[in-house]
């Protein structure tokens, strides 16, 4: 890999930086909580995530994808995520939550792939063969409780119960992605509009 192509946290540190928000959007869309006028969609998944990222681009660091919510649809999920992924570009963070146990997905981050720039991983076991490229990221699913001086020999870490990932950067200081999941079930057609609002308030905090 060229080393002239930023680190994963370099990337996310510049990302913050320049935005001025840690906040990452969880995406994980379900048929039955979509907004009625995305249900109205043949394959409603592309429409409803390309509608998020047009009004919430600026707000976020990150989009994390809920891998099963897409893959439960079959190939219409898979490619879905794929578009939505496409759509977003290199100037946005993306994590594909996954929680993989397996050695056979680390080729998932690659272009070729989703080409997300990093995964949830259920433990360490197979963290060096995730971040064999500087440019791609893992971070380790933990239920404990956030202890932020905490950091694995690579990656990150995934504090699901608080919905807060942590990592550090290229100089040791500590780098946080707060997630964000906005229910959408009932929303109208201003839904952009109403995420965008709650995103706002969040970054108040």
């Amino acid at each position: 890999m060229d080393s002239q192509i930023p680190s994963f946290v370099a990337k996310l540190a510049a990302i913050q930086q320049q935005r001025r928000s840690d906040l990452g959007l969880l995406m994980s869309p379900r048929l039955d909580r979509l907004p009625l006028s995305i249900q109205r969609y043949d394959d409603p998944f592309f429409p409803f995530g390309k509608a998020i990222v047009n009004t919430t681009r600026d707000l976020v660091c990150s989009y994390m994808f809920d891998f099963a919510a897409y893959v439960v649809l079959g190939a219409a999920g898979f490619i879905a995520l794929e578009r939505t992924i496409d759509y977003i570009g290199s100037d946005t963070v993306t994590i594909l939550h996954g929680g993989f146990a397996l050695l056979s997905f680390a080729q998932i981050t690659d272009e070729n792939a989703l080409g997300v720039d990093a995964v949830t991983l259920a433990d360490n076991r197979y963290i060096d063969e995730y971040t064999q490229r500087r440019d791609r990221g893992a971070f380790i699913i933990n239920e404990r409780n956030p202890m932020l001086s905490d950091a694995p020999d690579k990656g990150g870490l995934y504090w699901i119960m608080d919905d807060l990932l942590t990592t550090l950067g290229e100089d040791k200081q500590i780098l946080q992605i707060r997630l964000v999941d906005v229910p959408t079930a009932g929303l109208g057609d201003d839904f952009g509009s109403v995420i965008q609002s709650q995103l706002m308030q969040r970054l108040k905090r």
